[in-house]
């Protein structure tokens, strides 16, 4: 479960360059010159990263042949049912937030392959996932079959340590449980438990205590310390994801991810690879190879665990190359997800898409309802968007004390003091649409107290209040 919170500041990190209200555009908070992120607008050019060279609009339909990365995605694929696959399938899991099912597969292997280096693999795998879910007993037993089952004496050394790390995190203290794998990757070197401790103490780095630069490091280590392995494969692809997801070095991550695909066999890590080249170069602007990519991916494998994700990314992708049909229906194919229904991160952007169309196409009802669908994103400032979101097609039904509320929820939840001040200036515009006086002067004083020095203090001060938002 742990690299879920790396993906969720990943997501985030795209989420926040967003903001599907088209109203705010027209808003007096926007025109008072504030920092607002904007959705584009159908027709809008693609911005373009600083070191990139603009990139050409995307054709009208997505390309037939996919890319030639894509061409041979699916290499020997592992027997059906072998420890192998199973082990693949319960590592897919993460992608759709199915962590029960994941221990499900992981409990196969280690029921099916007793002795086994996959059963031991697949046996500290399940005692993470166990801790993960609060299901410690569990954890302890999985853990005490390594001890008495596995032959190895590393893999034995690295269920010893994965107890102290479970309950390092648990409280989190993540130097302490990086520090326990480091000490079995240090003693058991050119082992493959060695191996995968050094891997785990770079999942600790970048999923618990964001470093993602840091992370590299040791999953090089991993790597090393046992080539031509599934294990080396793990780490290149670590590799290229920490670059991506530091969000400082987009062009040498797609570099990394295109070696990933050059070298990577299993089946499962050349679809991640695939994926994540296709959101890095989102990041880079690159959006008509972006399309390609995850259209490449999504093409040939419909069915696979990665595609919801891979659709979402590409909703992002389609809604800046003006795409809206094949963005919308992306998103909602994304929102209609087990990983969504799960609460993944990506929900706020898909159903920020998918409630700018609504809003475009006068459905504010429909609009609205997307909009409360993304308050379960956990970020703080995806529910501020989402509640600003709702308000807006409040106003826009021409019910402002509803809409009063919604921006100060919006207003409760922004992370950032230039957001709460607009959203606390909307709501004070949306009072004194609804007659609403003594809000009006309330939500005044709040403002002049929090934000004595700003323009929109100034003006509600003044009761020089611009009209009320055009939606």
């Amino acid at each position: 479960m742990s690299r879920v919170w790396c993906l969720v500041v990943l997501c985030f990190a795209v989420v926040l360059s967003v903001v599907c209200v088209s109203a705010f555009a027209q808003s007096p908070v926007a025109a008072a010159g504030h920092e607002v992120a904007l959705l584009p607008e159908p027709g809008a050019s693609p911005p373009t990263a600083q070191a990139t060279e603009p990139t050409a609009v995307a054709p009208a339909e997505p390309a037939a042949e996919p890319p030639k990365q894509i061409a041979q995605l699916f290499g020997p694929t592992p027997a059906a049912g072998s420890a192998a696959d199973l082990i693949d399938r319960a590592m897919e899991c993460d992608w759709a937030w199915d962590y029960d099912r994941k221990a499900e597969y992981l409990l196969e292997v280690a029921n099916g392959y007793p002795g086994s280096k996959e059963a031991g693999e697949a046996l500290i795998l399940l005692a993470r996932t166990y801790c993960d879910l609060g299901r410690q007993p569990e954890a302890d037993t999985a853990l005490a079959r390594v001890a008495g089952e596995q032959a190895d004496p590393g893999f034995a050394a690295l269920a010893a340590a994965t107890s102290g790390v479970c309950l390092a995190l648990q409280s989190k203290d993540f130097e302490r449980a990086k520090s326990l794998l480091l000490d079995v990757a240090e003693q058991w070197s050119g082992t493959q438990a060695g191996a995968l401790a050094a891997l785990q103490a770079g999942e600790i780095e970048r999923d618990y205590i964001f470093d993602f630069d840091a992370a590299i490091p040791y999953y090089q280590a991993a790597a090393a310390a046992y080539p031509n392995s599934l294990v080396e494969q793990e780490a290149e692809v670590a590799i290229a994801e920490s670059l991506a997801w530091s969000w400082q070095h987009p062009a040498e991550a797609a570099d990394a991810f295109q070696r990933a695909l050059e070298n990577v066999t299993n089946p499962r890590l050349r679809a991640q690879a695939v994926v994540g080249l296709g959101e890095v170069l989102n990041q880079v602007s690159e959006y008509t190879r972006a399309l390609d990519v995850l259209t490449g991916f999504i093409g040939q494998s419909p069915d696979h665990p990665f595609t919801p994700i891979a659709r979402g990314y590409r909703s992002l992708t389609t809604s800046w190359l003006g795409n809206w049909d094949l963005a919308v229906d992306d998103a909602r194919a994304f929102l209609a997800s087990p990983a969504a229904k799960r609460g993944h991160p990506w929900i706020a952007h898909c159903g920020r898409v998918a409630a700018q169309y609504a809003f475009q196409h006068g459905d504010s009802t429909g609009a609205e309802a997307q909009f409360r669908q993304t308050l379960v994103a956990p970020e703080a400032e995806a529910k501020a968007l989402a509640w600003a979101g709702i308000a807006y097609c409040q106003t826009a039904r021409g019910d402002p004390t509803d809409a009063v509320s919604s921006f100060l929820q919006a207003a409760g939840f922004a992370p950032k003091a230039g957001m709460r001040c607009d959203y606390l200036y909307a709501a004070a515009l949306a009072a004194q649409a609804g007659g609403d006086r003594a809000a009006e002067r309330q939500i005044t004083n709040q403002m002049r107290s929090e934000f004595p020095g700003s323009e929109l203090t100034t003006r509600l001060v003044g009761y020089e209040v611009l009209p009320a938002p055009a939606i």
